[in-house]
């Protein structure tokens, strides 16, 4: 011990080297198993007239099933002087489905979007919604239609006058038989919005 004491005494630096590394490796470690996979976690992003997305989060993950760890729902005003910033960085990025108003979709390099599969859609949620077909594809679900002010979400999305779509993320992991985390929220989306087909 005395030697070991000593040892310390002498070269007290080295210790206190190693511990400023091995705290913040083991901190990356113990965050990196920790944290949610690509598959375990749903996020949305939301571009409206009013930027909280803190109900419909806390909404979507009541009774979410075991496969989802996390849902996040990141919400930005339309109107944002760095809207476009945001969309790419966080929603594009970052994103598994996308809420945006017609003019933002329309605009967009679609390369970033998944083609919709109608029937599964359909078959998980038993709703028949209005596709939207854009580069001949369906890359869309229409939410909101701003002539009727009837869709998706009305109590939780200010949505503005225009119409609003949903896509899916090309790197979306919640679109297979085993991971059905895009089919459990459009029917969290229904459940929460007093349905009427629009």
């Amino acid at each position: 011990m005395n030697k070991f004491m000593y040892y310390l005494k002498k070269r007290w630096y080295l210790f206190v080297l190693v511990l400023l590394v091995c705290i913040p490796l083991f901190s990356i470690t113990i965050n990196k198993v920790t944290e949610p996979k690509d598959y375990e976690r749903v996020n949305i992003f939301i571009a409206s007239n009013s930027a909280s997305g803190t109900d419909l989060r806390s909404k979507l993950k009541e009774n979410k099933p075991s496969y989802l760890k996390e849902i996040d729902v990141y919400s930005v005003l339309e109107n944002d002087s760095n809207f476009s910033e945001l969309l790419v960085t966080r929603g594009l990025l970052m994103s598994d489905m996308f809420i945006l108003p017609a003019d933002s979709i329309l605009e967009k390099d679609h390369s970033s979007f998944m083609e919709i599969d109608v029937e599964y859609i359909k078959s998980g949620t038993n709703y028949d919604f209005e596709y939207v077909v854009i580069d001949e594809k369906i890359l869309a679900i229409k939410i909101y239609n701003s002539e009727t002010k009837e869709g998706l979400l009305k109590n939780y999305i200010n949505y503005s006058d225009k119409d609003y779509y949903l896509m899916l993320s090309v790197n979306t992991k919640q679109m297979s038989p085993s991971n059905e985390g895009i089919i459990y929220i459009l029917n969290k989306f229904i459940e929460l919005s007093e349905w009427k087909y629009i």
